[in-house]
């Protein structure tokens, strides 16, 4: 298993850090998994945070942006309708999808000014490719990832044939 202790990047490079317990199934793990922390050495230069709300967001997620057939709405949100518009670049999911994640954290943003932030980002395709890599990185996201990554190489495949 690896043992990160340090990492060093450069200014806007972010790092996704999984922290778990060996064996995974111990008694205390999930207190020792709760009780790790993780900071930097320099606050002013670079933060911390830890993310801890992967299945609430995915459960938001599904309510707010839900997959519609028909008259039923089905709690796919994510895997059917999210990842496919972000692999799209689609700017207004990509809004909302910020504006969502965004509201389990202690200081809120709304909707306009998620808006602001996408219009005035300098590389917004970097900004499509980081949000879907925390996805694919996340518990709650790896998943639907890999799932919707198989289907798109098995299309892909079947277009050549």
């Amino acid at each position: 298993m690896p043992n990160q202790k340090t990492w060093t990047g450069k200014v806007g490079d972010t790092k996704t850090f999984t922290i778990s317990a060996v064996p995974a199934d111990a008694s205390d793990a999930a207190a020792v998994i709760a009780a790790t922390t993780a900071t930097s050495s320099d606050g002013a230069i670079a933060t911390v945070t830890k993310n801890e709300n992967g299945t609430k967001f995915v459960r938001e997620l599904d309510k707010v942006m839900p997959f519609i057939d028909g008259n039923m709405e089905f709690g796919m949100g994510l895997s059917a309708k999210v990842l496919p518009e972000l692999r799209s670049y689609n700017v207004n999911t990509l809004s909302r999808v910020l504006e969502i994640a965004n509201r389990t954290e202690e200081e809120t943003i709304t909707l306009d000014e998620m808006d602001d932030y996408i219009d005035e980002v300098k590389d917004i395709e970097k900004l499509f490719d980081e949000v879907l890599k925390e996805l694919a990185e996340s518990n709650a996201g790896k998943l639907a990832v890999r799932n919707l990554n198989q289907k798109l190489k098995e299309a892909e495949k079947q277009q050549v044939e």
